[in-house]
């Protein structure tokens, strides 16, 4: 029981500790190069050292893993061994140091190892209260901070993202914010997770809900600008209600499901059209996905087992970066092509791992009490993966947080809900 205290203690600290860094501590810290250099919307050194090494510690307090093993453990052990064969590989087929290969593609590594040393923690209600309150709390104060930083410039936010950077100096806008699209990827997964606990009944819908996730969406839609993120939060908003509001509502339950779908998607679409979001420069983020994709997917065999690899940047820019032709330069982004781009990097292991966890996905709706509910939830997530890819650098630690949530949060919507955040 000690150790298990012990070993309890230990994950929160890993917890709070890898989400504050997801956030790169709210980015007050002023631009620091060694900072930057092992923690930053790139580099994820400092959370692969603290993860590898809480799961050492683990395992000695611990030994194994208590929790059984599932369809979507197995995918996430064989992407470990995958992430390890291409590294291997890119060695070996582009005659670059071992090095070379481990500095692109070592995040890779941080979903596998984050995924099995926080399995066990989420099986415990307390735990799963606690790591709501503290995503959520993160999720506001950063939401807040970009919010006054985007509207009033203030000082004590240092944005490092080159993206971030770039939209700050050419004074890129929107209704007088300025872009800042980086925090996004952490915003919305705040208000995911809330969405998550409520609809399994972990959380109340209540005055705060509304309010944190009005902040979320006016964050989303304003300052990080971002069409796919906006949209799904305001649909699973929108969701979320109405399953609260129909499951006393009998035969008429999926007629006002689908009206409040269609309702949502509706709204989302005129909110975008109204602030332009598919019309002028906006359009040409589209224009080059759709070069994008088929471009990383006719990479997806170059070595049989793999793809693309992990090849050095700077010898291989145009391989990783392709060449389109509506624009007539290098810039396609693996990050920006979803799933497609794993399977680009990856390959046919790509595709098999891909195919395993959607098997491990659907598996555990089958064995879910509220299937309906749960279809909805599993498809806004995957919905995330046409156009953002879940396992580049930021998102990473992210992929395995949103699995071991979706997969864990439903074993306790028959439990006594825990008060308000």
């Amino acid at each position: 029981m000690r150790k298990e205290r012990k070993g309890n203690l230990l994950l929160r600290t890993v917890m709070v500790s890898i989400l504050l860094l997801q956030v790169n501590l709210f980015d007050l810290i002023p631009e620091n190069s060694f900072w930057d250099s092992i923690n930053s919307n790139t580099n994820k050194y400092l959370v692969l050292i603290i993860i590898s090494v809480a799961l050492i510690i683990k395992l000695l307090l611990n030994g194994m893993l208590n929790s059984s093993k599932g369809t979507i453990d197995n995918s996430v052990i064989f992407f470990f061994l995958a992430t390890l064969i291409v590294m291997l590989g890119s060695m070996w087929v582009y005659d670059q140091s071992f090095y070379t290969s481990f500095a692109n593609g070592y995040f890779y590594l941080v979903f596998s190892l984050s995924y099995f040393l926080l399995k066990d923690y989420f099986t415990y209600h307390k735990n799963i209260s606690f790591f709501i309150n503290v995503v959520v709390l993160i999720g506001v104060v950063y939401s807040i901070l970009y919010i006054l930083k985007s509207k009033y410039g203030i000082s004590i936010v240092h944005p490092v993202a080159v993206v971030d950077l770039n939209n700050m100096l050419s004074g890129n806008s929107n209704s007088g914010f300025v872009r800042y699209q980086v925090p996004a990827d952490y915003i919305f997964f705040s208000s995911f997770i809330y969405n998550l606990a409520v609809i399994n009944k972990i959380k109340k819908m209540s005055i705060p809900y509304f309010l944190i996730q009005g902040i979320f969406v006016f964050n989303l839609f304003f300052v990080g600008q971002v069409r796919t993120y906006f949209s799904i939060a305001v649909i699973f908003i929108v969701f979320t209600v109405f399953m609260k509001l129909i499951k006393n509502s009998g035969i008429l339950a999926p007629i006002l499901l689908m009206l409040s779908t269609l309702g949502g998607i509706a709204i989302v679409f005129y909110l975008i059209k109204k602030m332009g979001f598919f019309e002028g420069d906006r359009i040409s983020s589209t224009l080059v996905r759709t070069e994008a994709i088929p471009y990383y997917l006719s990479q997806a065999f170059n070595h049989k087992l793999f793809g693309i690899g992990f090849p050095d940047t700077g010898t291989h820019y145009l391989l990783i970066h392709g060449f389109s032709h509506i624009f007539n330069s290098s810039i396609f982004y693996i990050e920006d092509t979803g799933i497609f781009g794993i399977i680009g990097v990856f390959g046919l292991m790509g595709i098999i791992f891909t195919l395993w966890l959607l098997k491990g996905i659907f598996k555990d709706i089958i064995e879910n009490d509220h299937k309906f509910q749960q279809v909805g939830i599993v498809v806004l997530y995957l919905s995330l993966f046409v156009t953002l890819i879940p396992l580049n650098s930021p998102r990473v630690i992210l992929m395995a947080l949103y699995l071991l949530s979706i997969k864990e949060f439903r074993k306790f919507s028959a439990i006594d809900r825990i008060g308000n955040l």
